[in-house]
Parts: structure tokens; C-alpha cells; sequence
């Protein structure tokens, strides 16, 4: 298991989406999944989590990708991201 850190970037291009959890996992075949899912809006009427899903073939281009993201979108907090080496090591959340 790979493990970095993402911390909350005060210069993000993001201002209202912020990132809270990261599930990084291996798809069938050969490739890396990572599910980045977003802060519930401030608006009381629009409550649904929002999300994106990445697709790589490596380890070094998913954690790119997610580090990427957190350029564009806030980290709502300090958030350690884990991305499995292989697919027997399951699905892995970020805390």
C-alpha cells in the first residue's frame, strides 16, 4: 500500500466544492479507480453528496490525478490517501 498526504490549500481554484474522502480500489482487468466524493453544498434545498471518479493504469498516475484534483478542489481537512498495491487488498478509504 502506497500512503501521502493531502493538505487544505488556502489558493485552491475551488471555493464552494471541498473534497472530504478518497476511496482508492482496483477494477477488473488492469487499472486503479479512485472515487473523490465532496462536501454536502450549503444550500438546504441541494443536500446530495457530489463525486467524481478517476480512472488510471498505475499507481503514480492515480496519485498524481487525485493531487491534481486537490489543486482545483479543496481538501476540507488533513486527509491521508491510500492507494492498494493490489487487488487483493480491497477498496481503501482515505482518513
Amino acid at each position: 500500500m502506497k500512503i501521502f498526504e493531502l493538505l487544505p490549500n488556502k489558493d485552491c481554484k475551488g471555493k464552494y466544492l471541498k473534497i472530504v474522502r478518497i476511496a482508492v480500489k482496483w477494477e477488473q482487468g488492469d487499472g486503479l479507480s479512485a472515487i473523490i466524493i465532496f462536501h454536502v453544498t450549503r444550500n438546504q434545498e441541494d443536500t446530495k453528496t457530489t463525486g467524481i471518479k478517476l480512472f488510471a493504469r498505475n499507481e503514480d498516475t492515480i496519485r498524481k490525478m487525485i493531487q491534481e484534483m486537490a489543486l482545483l478542489y479543496q481538501v476540507k481537512e488533513k486527509m491521508t490517501v491510500c492507494i492498494p498495491e493490489s487487488e487483493q487488498e480491497g477498496e481503501l478509504w482515505s482518513f
